[in-house]
């Protein structure tokens, strides 16, 4: 495989599956084949380059778990309320459906063959530009995906590289990469069964939740043994404002992976600016 076809298959499978992902380990993949790249100084280090990131462990993992945030995101129920005066799991579905454009942070922590690595992303919808991921490291971002409807494109940065791949979607693409995160996702959770949780205080707004435990929601490439899914909404308006979930697997060793999916802003305005990639000149781009 080609090295532009590598780094397109990782960003491709990360942004359609949402929110995509990079973590602490990838990118330390990523800066290690750089300077040996550099070191070398010949080109045709460049694709071994590629195939450590493709074939990192925690590549694989990171982008299995983007299903699951996702996915969980979802987990408001087209099936009545709660009772009472509670939360109208119908009006939750429908009020994420029509937002026009939302963004929200994920922060996760993955466990796996002994060592504990941290990530966190900014993602951000609209339905008129299109789709942003930043995946951040030391505070920084080290890796950026746009989907972009309008150009019907797909575009990957990598900072610590400098290098970027772009690669056009067909009209039978577009749709796909625009069912991204909480707004098309949640009609995929509409007969799960939920624990009601009640009503507490999330970072002064009354909110009010429900828990899964069911495996099966858990769609990695791995085996699932536990899961569990917690989405607390707020009960005056309606939008999800917390996402807890935590995946115990087996891959080729214990894993667990842990996810918080916060500071929604929903319904918001977007600045088209937010959608450009603003690649820097020096940066390079990975030809087919």
């Amino acid at each position: 495989m080609r090295p532009a076809e590598n780094i397109e298959k990782v960003i491709k499978n990360t942004s359609i599956e949402t929110s995509a992902k990079t973590d602490k380990a990838v990118l330390e993949d990523i800066v290690e084949a750089f300077g040996k790249s550099k070191r070398k100084e010949s080109a045709i280090t460049q694709p071994s380059i590629w195939r450590i990131i493709m074939k990192s462990k925690f590549t694989k993992l990171a982008i299995a778990a983007l299903v699951v945030i996702a996915a969980l995101i979802a987990i408001s129920q087209y099936g009545g309320s709660i009772g009472g005066t509670s939360v109208v799991w119908a009006d939750v579905v429908k009020n994420t459906e029509q937002a026009q454009a939302f963004t929200y942070r994920e922060r996760e922590t993955q466990k796996y063959g002994g060592e504990t690595h941290e990530s966190e992303r900014q993602c951000y919808f609209s339905t008129e530009y299109g789709f942003r991921m930043d995946n951040y490291k030391n505070g920084h971002i080290a890796i950026s995906t746009f989907t972009l409807p309008a150009e019907k494109a797909l575009i990957g940065i990598v900072h610590p590289m400098k290098a970027y791949s772009r690669k056009n979607l067909p009209e039978t693409e577009i749709a796909v990469h625009q069912q991204v995160g909480p707004k098309y996702i949640v009609k995929l959770f509409t007969s799960v069964e939920y624990k009601e949780l009640g009503r507490k205080i999330i970072n002064g707004v009354e909110a009010e939740g429900i828990e899964v435990r069911d495996p099966s929601i858990g769609r990695t490439n791995f085996p699932v043994t536990s899961f569990v899914g917690r989405l607390w909404v707020d009960v005056e308006t309606s939008y999800p404002i917390l996402l807890e979930s935590e995946i115990v697997g087996d891959h080729n060793g214990p894993i667990e992976i842990k996810t918080v999916t916060d500071n929604f802003q929903w319904d918001i305005e977007l600045d088209a600016g937010v959608f450009e990639p603003n690649i820097p000149a020096d940066y390079t781009l990975m030809k087919e």
